[in-house]
């Protein structure tokens, strides 16, 4: 009969202990708990329970505790949790029949991995992301753990089982604890790679490593150091892909949102070839390689209509991951549903949008307000009880933290049911807020019995109160009432002097904008839209403040006619982050036509956002006629020059240069005729291009010549020529490197183009 041993290796997890130990003790025939320095109770519960505890002293390895822990251990199975992990429920004896047919299988399995989810906290339980862990191995010499940090048995090799019948909670991911560990991580495989030599298969594996550990942390810019140094070792990187395996898919991520965090320091281009290019020729049959594709094209091809197509396929290939990998991309799905929501919603397609955003908060942090809002502003108009019968299937009402959530998420036009029905679940529930109480009487048009109440709640101490007295002042209370308690609303007392006088402010400071930002949704969703506008109106001194902040509560409600009907008066014509909204509110009522005059305007300004080249893509697959003719047509191009001044700006910033068939361009340069060399400066003019590109092709010239391509210094010349954009000393540099090239013919011509002045 096979036997169980369940290990642990701890310092000072007297809050974790018990309840990891109680989960397995019913069916393990030994525990073994190897503490490395606790100086709390650790030790004491261990023992408490029958763990059999050895001392290791540490040396900053955890893989040397680990590996200590399943040398002492005599059974045939080894369970190895963290000590805040716990299975859940606890495992039975069916859990033990299960896990010895599993191990009685043949051919016999390694490791048996299993769900694991990662929670916030241990009374919430809320589920921040899912992942498959491996947790359960057969005993045997050859498997143990490598890697001093973000230790691992490599699986590569091995037959790896994965069932998702046992279930491990995991509380280490809570937001102090986890940020604590980054530290301590960071620390130590810092140290290490000290004495590391770059190059090196342990040099290679903590830098990746540390690249995951600094971009969790949104640390990007030291998170890209180690990248761009690590892209140097292609060598080293392969070995390292072989070895860490799935590990080494996850971290993929972090090095893609590391490049795009980082742009200027690190090539796109260079992450894919050399990371995700390396991984599917490593991994040709991966599932998850569709999913890391989409993840780069959702930072740097932004080509939205692709994404969309190819999102579904990679998703139910995803699903499937888990009966034969070791890890299941939660964290991935869940950003490339978000991005899908926010895709499908620009179109106006609302069901699917829901799909995607019940998704992402299903499977992830379920409490992402942005996100929220477009679930939210895609179900408009659909009866509350429908509405709150999709949002209690993805949170839980007996959270109090979720229910927060929903009440403040749903400050939104057209949910005012909704908001007070979660407010009434929360204030059900023990220790609800008072806030929750006066936000209710607000809602029920109830001003005087707010005020009260905030007074009452201000006098026992809870300053909060002044902020809902000012906004029943607003709202509606009684001018006796805010006399009454005028000492409450000092710092409120311009504003509503101003109010009540109506009066303007004179000028509006960074506190007053704060208090219009975190004030105007409120008082629009409790009295109306003409109150709050009124109230509004005191701080027009900032007319692009209070366009934007009506424009953000328009667009969250579901209110593209109300936001059109809002003069744009004092607002910079050429501001994206308010005029996106209007452009956004055109998409929305089919006003195409005026929609694409607005995105031409940022075009011609040479301002080309990422978001903006989303919303003329949209006009361009939804506008009839010449309208969305004209918009894919100007799409096409204008994707051509963003990509264009990503990849420049790459080779300008980095001087990592891309072999793009450069022998048969060079062959083609040296061959070039006149005829060929006009034409090529016809083609290149049509093509739109703005200053700021224009200097990036001066500098890419030097960074090309430097490196040796000489073909691509010279189009880069050429494209200047075609635009109007060079110098005497331009056509110069142009004629050498068509001599350097071997080309007979043109560099005297390009000599005739100077002296007769083509600019």
């Amino acid at each position: 009969m096979m036997k169980i041993s369940a290990c642990w290796i701890t310092k000072n997890e007297v809050e974790n202990i018990r309840l990891s130990l109680e989960s397995v003790k019913d069916i393990a025939d030994e525990l073994i708990v190897v503490d490395t320095g606790s100086t709390d109770d650790t030790v004491s519960i261990a023992e408490s329970l029958g763990a059999r505890v050895e001392y290791f002293e540490w040396i900053n390895d955890f893989s040397a505790a680990r590996n200590y822990a399943m040398d002492l251990a005599t059974g045939d199975i080894i369970i190895f949790l963290d000590a805040d992990e716990w299975f859940e429920p606890r495992l039975s004896s069916d859990d033990r029949d299960f896990i010895m047919k599993n191990f009685s299988a043949n051919p016999q399995p390694e490791m048996l991995s299993l769900t694991l989810n990662n929670i916030a906290d241990k009374q919430s339980k809320r589920i921040l992301s899912t992942v498959i862990a491996s947790r359960i191995y057969l005993n045997q010499e050859t498997l143990r753990f490598m890697g001093k940090v973000h230790e691992y048995i490599p699986s590569t090799y091995l037959n790896v089982e994965v069932s998702d019948r046992l279930l491990i909670s995991h509380s280490g991911y809570n937001e102090d604890i986890f940020a604590d560990k980054i530290r301590r991580n960071i620390a130590m495989m810092g140290a290490a790679l000290n004495g590391a030599s770059a190059g090196s298969d342990e040099w290679a594996a903590l830098s990746f490593y540390l690249i995951r550990e600094y971009s969790s942390c949104g640390e990007y810019g030291k998170a890209s150091c180690y990248l761009t140094e690590m892209l140097h070792y292609p060598a080293a990187m392969k070995r390292v892909c072989v070895a860490l395996n799935e590990s080494f898919a996850i971290t993929l991520y972090a090095a893609i949102k590391t490049a795009f965090q980082s742009r200027g320091s690190v090539s796109r281009r260079d992450v894919y070839q050399k990371l995700i290019g390396l991984f599917k020729a490593t991994y040709p049959n991966y599932s998850g390689t569709a999913e890391i594709d989409l993840l780069y094209q959702m930072y740097f091809d932004i080509k939205e209509d692709r994404f969309l197509e190819e999102l579904p396929p990679a998703l139910k290939a995803a699903a499937a991951m888990g009966r034969n990998l070791v890890t299941h991309y939660k964290e991935y799905e869940e950003r490339l549903q978000w991005r899908a929501a926010l895709a499908t919603w620009r179109r106006g397609d609302n069901l699917q949008a829901m799909e995607y955003s019940v998704a992402a908060l299903q499977g992830g942090d379920r409490q992402q307000q942005g996100l929220f809002y477009i679930l939210l502003s895609a179900m408009k108009g659909q009866p509350k009880e429908d509405i709150v019968l999709l949002l209690n299937s993805v949170f839980k009402t007996s959270d109090p933290d979720d229910l927060d959530f929903l009440a403040s998420g749903s400050v939104i036009d057209g949910f005012r049911d909704v908001h007070a029905y979660y407010l009434k679940k929360r204030l059900d529930l023990e220790n609800a807020p008072v806030g929750h109480m006066l936000r209710l009487l607000l809602i029920y048009g109830k001003y005087d019995e707010a005020a009260i109440m905030a007074a009452e709640a201000y006098a026992e101490g809870g300053t909060f109160a002044a902020r809902f007295l000012f906004l029943a002042a607003i709202c509606g209370a009684s001018p006796a009432l805010i006399e009454a308690h005028a000492a409450m609303l000092e710092e409120y007392a311009p504003v509503l002097k101003a109010y009540y006088g109506g009066g303007r402010l004179a000028e509006v400071t960074e506190a007053d904008a704060n208090l219009l930002n975190e004030t105007y949704g409120v008082i629009a969703f409790v009295a109306g839209l003409e109150i709050a506008d009124h109230y509004r109106d005191i701080f027009c001194a900032h007319p692009q403040l209070c366009y934007l902040v009506k424009a953000v509560y328009c667009e969250m409600g579901a209110l593209p006619e109300q936001l059109l009907a809002e003069p744009s008066v004092g607002v910079d014509p050429l501001d994206f982050s308010c005029k996106r909204y209007r452009i956004q509110a055109m998409i929305h009522t089919k006003r195409y036509t005026e929609a694409l005059f607005e995105i031409e305007s940022f075009l011609n300004a040479e301002i080309i956002e990422q978001d903006l080249l989303h919303l003329l893509l949209v006009v361009a697959e939804q506008a009839p006629g010449e309208t969305g003719a004209k918009a894919r047509e100007l799409y096409d191009q204008y994707i051509e020059l963003y990509d264009a001044m990503i990849d420049i700006g790459d080779v300008v910033n980095t001087g990592i240069v891309f072999d793009d068939g450069g022998k048969k361009k060079r062959r083609y340069f040296s061959g070039m005729t006149k005829a060929q060399f006009d034409k090529l400066l016809t083609d290149e003019a049509k093509h739109p291009a703005t200053k700021a590109l224009m200097e990036l092709y001066r500098k890419a010239v030097g960074v090309y010549k430097e490196t040796g391509h000489l073909a691509e210094a010279a189009h880069c010349l050429v494209r200047l020529l075609a635009h109007g954009a060079t110098d005497k000393a331009d056509y110069g540099n142009l004629a050498e490197l068509f001599g350097d090239l071997r080309n007979k013919e043109l560099p005297k011509y390009i000599q005739t183009l100077k002296e007769t002045g083509r600019e």
